[in-house]
């Protein structure tokens, strides 16, 4: 979130000394978020100053996360026979898994290469990962989804040891057409603890959409941003996946596993998670795919419905 960035500048040098120092600049200018300050002028009331920290960017955070959290209230509380109904006993993860949902190192790259004179090209991402994180968070992206831009959700309970499987249903619209397409997948959970491990997180979930032969092969995508080696690092998964190549979709579903093992300590109880997959294309060059998709899980639904009813019936 915002909030962080500041000015340095060159501390003077002492004598002798042959490293190059930097110190804050404390200002109340740009950059940084402005906000109400005292002002020496009696009953001045509109005296701002552009101020910065960790503080703000926890504050901005948390008000994000509210919101989600208030969008997942209400879809849960919308009645819709063709959908199943969100469960508020998974909000936390959800939430969790949503707010990273958004984040993209789009737009600041350049800007930390700049700042990383001396990065080494073979160690290029792996130093990028370490600023940036997941990279900057924009909620609202996932707040509501567009004609171009769909967002599925998923939760449970998992044991160790197992899978779990999503489907996410392709629209035909995309089929055969070039053009920006954007894939990305968020696993969160809530782990237990060992604090006695090195390895602390107790329980490791992750997805491998490059084992599933028909996810991201079948739109011939490539992962960005984070490196590979600090993806499954914590208790959330994201990545991003784009392309632009023209394919031939031959299977009316994207497949995911979750799945869930021992990590830094027995795994007793199953473990709750949250898991969103967003396709997105370009406006201008595809059709609308949020219906297709749409009735595309109504399908999937009916489809597993039909499963359990026939196994009942055996």
């Amino acid at each position: 979130m915002p909030g962080g960035k500041s000015w340095y500048q060159i501390a003077p040098r002492q004598t002798g000394q042959e490293r190059v120092r930097f110190e804050p600049v404390n200002t109340t200018l740009p950059p940084g978020q402005k906000v109400a300050c005292p002002s020496v002028v009696p009953g001045n009331l509109s005296q701002c100053a552009y101020v910065r920290g960790t503080s703000n960017a926890t504050a901005l955070a948390t008000r994000s996360a509210a919101l989600i959290y208030e969008n997942l209230l209400r879809l849960s509380r919308t009645p819709n026979p063709d959908m199943e109904l969100l469960d508020e006993d998974y909000f936390t993860v959800l939430t969790k898994a949503l707010f990273v949902h958004s984040s993209s190192w789009e737009g600041q790259v350049q800007e930390v290469m700049r700042t990383l004179l001396n990065i080494d090209p073979r160690r290029e991402k792996e130093e990028l990962s370490r600023f940036l994180g997941y990279g900057s968070s924009q909620p609202d992206r996932v707040m509501i989804c567009s004609d171009h831009r769909v967002t599925l959700l998923g939760w449970g309970d998992i044991e160790k040891d197992t899978r779990h499987l999503f489907n996410f249903p392709m629209p035909e619209e995309i089929s055969s057409i070039q053009g920006q397409r954007t894939l990305i997948a968020t696993l969160a959970w809530l782990s237990p603890i060992n604090p006695r491990s090195q390895r602390y997180r107790g329980a490791q979930l992750w997805f491998d959409p490059k084992a599933e032969e028909n996810a991201i092969e079948t739109l011939d995508l490539s992962a960005t941003g984070v490196h590979g080696n600090l993806i499954k690092n914590g208790t959330i998964q994201h990545q991003i996946f784009r392309g632009q190549r023209a394919v031939a979709i031959e299977h009316d579903r994207l497949s995911f596993h979750v799945n869930c093992r021992e990590d830094g300590d027995k795994v007793i109880q199953p473990i709750r998670y949250g898991f969103a997959v967003t396709l997105e294309v370009d406006a201008e060059i595809y059709d609308p795919i949020y219906t297709p998709v749409r009735n595309g899980v109504v399908a999937l639904r009916q489809e597993i419905l039909e499963q359990v009813r026939v196994g009942e019936r055996g």
